[in-house]
């Protein structure tokens, strides 16, 4: 009697899960605050804008990047019960938006030359 092994879409889509998986890398985001200030009598905040050239390695990463980092901002901080305001002397907080863009490191050589026999 012949058993024959019958693949899933379910099991292939658990198989290219795990193989992949490790090909994606997360952004490292770090931040800076002290945890001793006092943010309970701000009521207002102000997106300050992003400025208009970067010198990048990718110049399209502002337009691609900049729109979704400001929306994430607002909503962020209007979530938080903070109301957003388009005069900046008007505001409690000021919201500066940093980032950095490094480029894909490319490994071809290995340092050392394959030997054979």
């Amino acid at each position: 009697m012949k058993t024959r092994f019958v693949v899933t879409p379910l099991f292939t889509l658990g198989f290219a899960m795990v193989v992949f998986s490790g090909c994606t890398t997360a952004p490292k985001i770090n931040s800076e605050f002290d945890a001793e200030a006092e943010f309970t009598a701000a009521k207002t905040f102000f997106v300050c804008p992003l400025p208009k050239q970067v010198p990048n390695v990718d110049p399209g990463l502002l337009m691609r990047v900049g729109p979704a980092a400001l929306g994430a901002a607002r909503t962020g901080m209007t979530g938080r019960g903070y109301t957003e305001v388009t005069d900046v002397s008007k505001a409690d907080l000021a919201v500066v938006i940093h980032g950095k863009s490094v480029p894909k490191t490319d490994v071809t050589d290995w340092g050392f030359a394959p030997t054979y026999g």
